[in-house]
């Protein structure tokens, strides 16, 4: 049999109110009887009833994290996952963090609400948003009467995102101090002059666009919607007389066909090409990249302080862009004579 409050009141001599109270944090009392209740608690292994608790308040004391089906869809940099934990068990409210996967749409229809939406199941949702979640989905996330907070998307309200436009302008002029002028934006997800299929893409452009501009330089797309032969793609703009000695590169992914291009034409990073991207520390660490680092523990917290004031006040708050960080590594260098 599951032990009860009562049971910690008649192990503790204490009355039940006083237990609830003490258990609660709702009412004030002296240190001895504080000890007795928590001493009881522990001997005799007792679990709050979460599901009473949950009726009695109008609260679950949880976030649910909603992820697009299939794990290669969700965006979760180094650290997300650490900054909601850390914020949300630091607040006034105890609140923990669960995991809600949206169903695949090959599997169940669109029209089906997900469960966290159709079943009432934590006090406040936080969104990483995906080109594949279906529109239908998007719909009903839009809709639904619980707090949201929207990750990785350029929502004038509720979201918390990268300062992609900042980052992208920084790393331009970091290699404009380094006395590059033949700097180039490379992206190989988008033909230049195309709409984007996410809005980072719009935003590092623009922020390179803007600190050529102010240089005084003209900017330089390099790149399409590439799918196969980025190795090759790559070789053909390396081996030509006017290829950049700069490049401000869109996502850290795109590094290894650009360096492997390289290797093949006996060019050097740093010496020959200077390379800065854009990727957590996970792809920093591990192949020495000069980039912007998205910041993604305080991506985490500052959503989970967002949900957190949307439950209390239940109202909308603007879009809060937070700094990438530059980590330098060894693919920058000052150009060559």
């Amino acid at each position: 049999m599951p032990v009860t409050v009562k049971d910690v009141a008649k192990a503790s001599g204490m009355s039940v109110p006083a237990v609830c109270q003490i258990l609660n944090g709702t009412a004030s009392y002296r240190e001895e009887s504080i000890k007795k209740v928590n001493d009881a608690v522990r001997r005799l292994g007792y679990q709050p009833n979460a599901h009473a608790r949950a009726m009695k308040q109008g609260r679950f004391g949880s976030c649910a994290l909603v992820l697009p089906a299939g794990h290669e869809a969700a965006w979760l940099p180094r650290g997300l996952l650490k900054g909601l934990e850390s914020a949300l068990s630091a607040s006034a409210s105890d609140t923990h963090l669960v995991l809600a996967h949206l169903p695949d749409p090959a599997l169940i229809p669109t029209s089906k609400a997900p469960k966290i939406l159709s079943q009432w199941m934590a006090d406040g949702l936080i969104i990483v948003h995906s080109p594949t979640i279906p529109a239908a989905t998007l719909t009903l996330l839009k809709r639904n009467r619980m707090p949201c907070v929207w990750l990785n998307v350029d929502h004038p309200f509720d979201a918390v995102r990268p300062d992609d436009r900042a980052a992208g302008q920084a790393a331009t002029e970091i290699l404009l101090k380094l006395g590059h002028r033949r700097i180039a934006f490379v992206d190989y997800s988008r033909e230049e002059g195309s709409p984007a299929w996410h809005y980072s893409n719009l935003h590092r452009w623009a922020g390179y666009e803007q600190a050529m501009i102010t240089a005084g330089l003209r900017p330089r797309f390099i790149g399409g919607n590439i799918q196969k032969g980025a190795q090759e793609f790559s070789r053909s703009w390396l081996h030509r007389e006017d290829r950049p000695t700069a490049v401000v590169v869109y996502e850290g992914g795109t590094m290894a066909p650009i360096l492997l291009g390289m290797a093949y034409e006996g060019l050097h990073p740093a010496r020959d090409l200077s390379l800065i991207t854009f990727c957590d520390d996970t792809w920093v660490g591990r192949m020495s990249l000069d980039a912007m680092i998205i910041p993604g523990r305080a991506i985490g917290e500052a959503a989970a302080h967002m949900l957190q004031a949307k439950i209390a006040k239940k109202s909308r708050y603007p879009t809060q862009p937070i700094a990438m960080t530059y980590g330098a590594g060894s693919t920058v260098g000052a150009p060559s004579a």
